[in-house]
């Protein structure tokens, strides 16, 4: 399997247990999960990914994150993603809007969250076998 190709499925890989986590109720991990996938996913992946976590982003009460991810989304070649975020983006951003659920504490901690993700990088990120991964040979 090609590079691109492994990228691709990890990526679609992350994305199917981004809605296993979800259906799950796991909102934080599927958050992780999405955006795992995102920057592994080719472009056209990567917007209806992104419109997946503008959406979760946006019930976890992050809209700020939110409004970020479904902007990028909304610039998608695909026409019916980019209605979609740009839908999502105008009534997240209306006065319409109701106030984040009772349960929910505080926003999440998306810092933390991208941090976690950087930590456990995906395997296909790392070094192939018998190249130096620290400039040693």
């Amino acid at each position: 399997m090609r590079r691109h190709e492994q990228r691709a499925h990890a990526a679609s890989e992350l994305t199917l247990l981004g809605n296993a986590l979800y259906t799950k109720g796991d909102m934080l991990g599927a958050v992780i999960a999405y955006r795992r996938a995102a920057r592994l996913a080719a472009p056209a992946m990567r917007a209806v990914v992104g419109l997946v976590l503008g959406l979760v982003l946006a019930e976890l009460g992050d809209l700020r994150a939110a409004q970020r991810v479904l902007r990028r989304a909304a610039r998608a070649e695909d026409q019916i993603v980019a209605g979609r975020a740009r839908r999502t983006l105008s009534v997240i951003t209306s006065d319409r809007l109701l106030s984040p659920p009772e349960n929910l504490v505080r926003a999440p901690d998306i810092e933390l969250l991208d941090r976690l993700a950087r930590e456990t990088t995906p395997a296909d990120d790392r070094p192939e076998p018998g190249t130096p991964s620290n400039g040693r040979s």
